[in-house]
C-alpha cells in the first residue's frame, strides 16, 4: 500500500524565504495544521489548485503578526509517496 504524505512549504514575500512548517498524512488535516501555525490570524488572498509536479495546491494568505502588522505569505503544499522514487 502507497503511503503518500503532504509537505507544508511556507514562501514569505517580504524576504523570499522558503521554510518548511508540517508535515500531514491527509489533505484534511494539512487546513487545520497551517490554521494552528497562524493561530487563525490571516486571510486567504488566493487559491489555486495545481495537482501537478507534486504539487497539490498554493494558496496566497495575508498574515497578522504579535504586532498586529500584516505581511503576506504563500503556502505550498506538496505530496510524497514513501519509499518511491
Amino acid at each position: 500500500m502507497k503511503k503518500v504524505v503532504y509537505v507544508i512549504v511556507e514562501h514569505t514575500h517580504a524576504d523570499n524565504e522558503y521554510c518548511n512548517i508540517g508535515v500531514a498524512d491527509e489533505l484534511d488535516m494539512v487546513e487545520f495544521m497551517v490554521n494552528e501555525y497562524y493561530g487563525g490570524k490571516f486571510k486567504q488572498v488566493s487559491y489555486h489548485d495545481v495537482r501537478d509536479s507534486g504539487i497539490e495546491y498554493a494558496k496566497t494568505l495575508d498574515v497578522i503578526d504579535h504586532k498586529n502588522k500584516s505581511y503576506r505569505v504563500t503556502i505550498i503544499i506538496e505530496s510524497f509517496t514513501l519509499n518511491e522514487l
